[in-house]
Order: C-alpha cells, then structure tokens, then sequence
C-alpha cells in the first residue's frame, strides 16, 4: 500500500516517518475491506511525548457508527490500546506504557470467530473474546490512517514498518 505523507521528516530510514504531534498524520491511498474476516494491523513506533486518545494506526471509520480497529493510547494517555468497533459492540485492550523515546513493536490480530489480541515487543499483553461479533462486517470506507486517531488526536513521534494482514 502506497502512503500519501501530510507533513513529515524522513529520520535515518527512506520508511521511517516523523510526526509532530499537532498536524502530522499520513493516508493510505485505498481503504481496507476487513468484514467479517481474520486480520492484523502493526509496526514499530518510538514515542516522544504521549497524549489522550493519540492513534498510531486508524482503521476505524471517521462518522457514523464507526467500525473499524485502531491502535492508540487510551483515554488517560498512561496505556497502549487497541481498540475494534463493531457497531453496537465494542472491544478494548489495554497494557500500561509509558515509555518515551524507545522502540517499540506492537500488533493486534483479529481471529473473528475467536481471540483479539494486542502484542508488545512480542509478548501477549492482553486479548479480548470478540466471537460473538464475527458476522459483523467492520469495512467502512475510510483508508488506514497513520499518526491520528478518527478524530484529531495526533500521535508526537516515529512510525516505521507498519503492516496489515488480511
């Protein structure tokens, strides 16, 4: 997938994007049609400062119900979450973090008749039954979003080698 950068410094890597925190975010070129179907979305990310609500990876549908799956720092900015939005239903997984200006890896996958699970630096920290929604299709229309969440909250560091499975 090709990426459309708004407003960002290349560091170190030709991959490796830089967001400030206030503006910064960039747009995958075509939306992903997850449905009802296994899935996992990551990468890697190095956090300068961390605030409420921040998205790292934004799948999740910008007005009305929202579906979608997202990566991003929960509500009281002291957490790593991911987060999937299933309409009328909602998941959450949450593992505390507050480590600024290191690497760090993170996935979630998606086993829609079973597990979601949120992985950090390749240990499980957490998961969440989501088998009770595995016929509710969450495609929406909007594109993956790097470095802000469906609203405007804006991620303040490095994203680097962000993936998605489906």
């Amino acid at each position: 997938t090709s990426i459309k950068p708004a407003g960002y410094k290349m560091v170190d890597s030709p991959y490796q994007l830089r967001f400030d925190g206030t503006n910064d975010y960039a747009v995958a070129r075509i939306a992903l049609a997850f449905g009802t179907g296994d899935f996992s979305m990551g990468g890697w990310f190095n956090a300068d400062t961390i605030g409420a609500y921040e998205g790292l990876i934004n799948n999740r549908d910008s007005s009305g119900d929202k579906l979608g799956c997202q990566i991003r720092f929960d509500d009281d900015a002291d957490a790593l979450e991911a987060f999937l939005d299933c309409g009328s239903t909602t998941f959450s997984i949450k593992t505390a973090f507050s480590d600024t200006g290191n690497w760090h890896h993170v996935i979630v996958t998606a086993d829609r008749d079973g597990n979601m699970i949120l992985y950090l630096d390749g240990l499980s920290v957490g998961s969440a039954d989501i088998s009770g929604q595995s016929s509710v299709s969450v495609t929406n229309a909007d594109p993956i979003v790097l470095a802000k969440n469906e609203a405007s909250a804006y991620f303040d560091g490095y994203l680097n080698e962000i993936t998605k499975c489906l």
